[in-house]
């Protein structure tokens, strides 16, 4: 998921939850430090997981879903969800990453997230498998 968002999402971010938060069930991220999260504005989405019944061999099942705050919290979760979603319908999608020399002109990029450097423009993208 980090990098189906980071290759996707602007807004792709880290989300960390102090003990006393979880523990309150202030929120229930996927992971106490280091859950994937949308943030944009005054809005923040993050990854949860919850425990499923088991299936009929008795092995565990786990479902991701995403849970938003702010104004548009409700938004960015769907939008994570989609992401989820997604992920899991093509999980052999593969990350690509083209590297381009400073001053290319936009027209010239490839679709995807842009990271602009000093020597260069990186384009983070993902292609179905």
């Amino acid at each position: 998921m980090w990098l189906r968002l980071g290759a996707t999402e602007h807004g792709t971010c880290r989300f960390a939850a102090e003990p006393q938060a979880v523990e309150a069930g202030l929120c229930k991220p996927a992971f106490p430090v280091r859950t994937p999260g949308l943030a944009e504005a005054e809005s923040l989405a993050y990854m949860t997981i919850r425990r499923l019944e088991p299936d009929s061999d008795g092995n565990p099942r786990h479902e991701l879903g995403a849970v938003g705050h702010g104004p548009t919290g409700q938004e960015l979760a769907d939008r994570f969800c989609n992401h989820i979603r997604r992920w899991d319908e093509d999980r052999g999608a593969r990350p690509q990453i083209t590297m381009y020399p400073a001053g290319t002109p936009d027209s010239a990029l490839a679709g995807g997230h842009r990271i602009e450097k000093s020597e260069s423009r990186l384009v983070l993208g993902y292609t179905a498998s």
